[in-house]
């Protein structure tokens, strides 16, 4: 009976990541084919003046196209004032900066740990994720995980797609429209599925490559 309910399951999910891929799937274009065209340089006096010393030909011909000043707004003394003003000797703006801009992925993962309550095991086995492994990510506050260890994290710890998002950037990855199996990835934290076993089944019937594996 069980087995029949979780079929079910995983058809309605299969069924649903697919009109999502339908809709939000954007596959990159081919690169463009640079046209074979050939140019050629004017043989014609071009008006332009040349002042000769040694084998180096200086132009003497000026054009308005040579210092783009137009709209310029640019003043030195005002540059000056503004990083005066935010210099960043100024403790307290260092201070406000470490706490807001310095978080690594490890810090903020931490942060999500600690507002849920949950002990570690229960993360890392959500996560489908050996415990030593698990330890040494905790262990060093500059560890950059593999992307699918960081997904498999953020599933783990149910995530909203926007926490995911933000998660997945502070270790340099992002989820891709162009990309199927990161589309068909974001279904699923949309939905509010966290069930790292459902979600590896849809990918693999799905013919992409599973979280972790």
């Amino acid at each position: 009976m069980f087995e029949i309910f979780r079929k079910k399951r995983i058809d309605r999910y299969t069924e649903g990541a697919n009109g999502y891929v339908s809709r939000t799937y954007a596959p990159e274009p081919p690169p463009k084919k640079e046209p074979s065209v050939k140019y050629s340089l004017p043989k014609a006096d071009t008006g332009v003046r040349y002042s000769e010393r040694g084998d180096v030909r200086y132009s003497l011909q000026e054009t308005d196209a040579d210092i783009p000043a137009k709209g310029d707004k640019f003043r030195k003394d005002a540059v000056e004032q503004l990083f005066a003003l935010y210099s960043l000797n100024n403790a307290s703006l260092n201070k406000q900066l470490d706490s807001t801009l310095n978080l690594t992925f490890v810090d903020m993962l931490t942060r999500y740990i600690n507002m849920k309550g949950w002990r570690d095991s229960k993360v890392y086995k959500a996560a489908q994720l050996d415990r030593r492994l698990f330890s040494k990510i905790m262990s060093d506050r500059e560890y950059k995980p593999a992307k699918d260890t960081a997904l498999a994290l953020a599933i783990a710890l149910e995530l909203t797609l926007q926490q995911t998002n933000d998660l997945l950037d502070r270790a340099g990855y992002t989820l891709s429209h162009s990309n199927k199996r990161d589309v068909i990835i974001e279904y699923f934290i949309r939905e509010g599925v966290h069930n790292l076993t459902d979600i590896n089944e849809v990918l693999y019937k799905l013919d992409q490559k599973i979280i972790g594996r």
